[in-house]
């Protein structure tokens, strides 16, 4: 199997600038209307603004797939995992969201408090947004499959 480069959906990133931006204006509103909390909808969203658009820059969200393993790289942060450190993946919904859920190997020790966390508050230790050019069933079938040829 090639190595994979899945980008980001520009999509997606635009629906999301484009909630931000509809919320950061109504916080203005409200703030017009004198209600103290408007700043903090305007504040809120102005920075998610900032944040969709750096990720929205050129090749700023990627997630890349080899024989090795798998990074995930959502704006300016990367983050990488090999075959052995991965159980399995699955789809999940957290919040209406489909997302791919990583089970973690009892061979990875990464992120250890924040993983009890993960699960605890959404039932996975790791996940995979859905910010990709491909739906989260099809991309955790992917992922498995280069799982299940390259796992030690």
């Amino acid at each position: 199997m090639e190595p994979v480069i899945i980008l980001g959906s520009r999509v997606k990133g635009l629906i999301a600038l484009l909630c931000g931006i509809g919320m950061t204006l109504l916080g203005c509103y409200l703030i017009s209307l004198g209600h103290w909390w408007g700043w903090v909808v305007t504040l809120f969203f102005s920075l998610g603004i900032v944040a969709t658009v750096l990720i929205l820059l050129p090749s700023a969200t990627a997630l890349k797939i080899n024989s090795e393993g798998f990074e995930v790289k959502i704006g300016f942060r990367k983050w990488p995992l090999s075959w052995a450190e991965v159980e399995s993946f699955s789809v999940v919904t957290i919040s209406n969201n489909k997302m791919v859920s990583i089970a973690l190997s009892p061979k990875c020790k990464k992120w250890r408090v924040a993983r009890k966390t993960a699960f605890v508050i959404g039932g996975a230790e790791a996940s995979i947004a859905n910010v990709f050019e491909m739906k989260p069933s099809e991309l955790s079938s992917l992922l498995n499959k280069y799982k299940q040829k390259f796992a030690p």
